[in-house]
């Protein structure tokens, strides 16, 4: 069964899937284009990508501070 995968940190799409990227993994949005950065282990870029959503629902309100963290 496939780890579950958060909503997309740009447009909120539930579209975002996990996709092979050349001999890595990484996370896209059917909807906007969105994309994590990439990994060797699929768990891991699956963590990063809800890590980042979480970062931004917690932080409502504080959008450019968490943006920045996330630069």
């Amino acid at each position: 069964m496939p780890e579950y995968i958060a909503i997309c940190p740009f447009c909120a799409s539930a579209s975002a899937e996990v996709k092979r990227h050349y001999s890595a993994w990484r996370v896209e949005c059917a909807a906007c284009g969105g994309a994590s950065g990439v990994g060797k282990v699929q768990k891991d870029v699956i963590a990063a990508w809800n890590k980042r959503v979480t970062l931004l629902v917690v932080e409502m309100g504080k959008e450019q501070k968490v943006l920045d963290q996330m630069t």
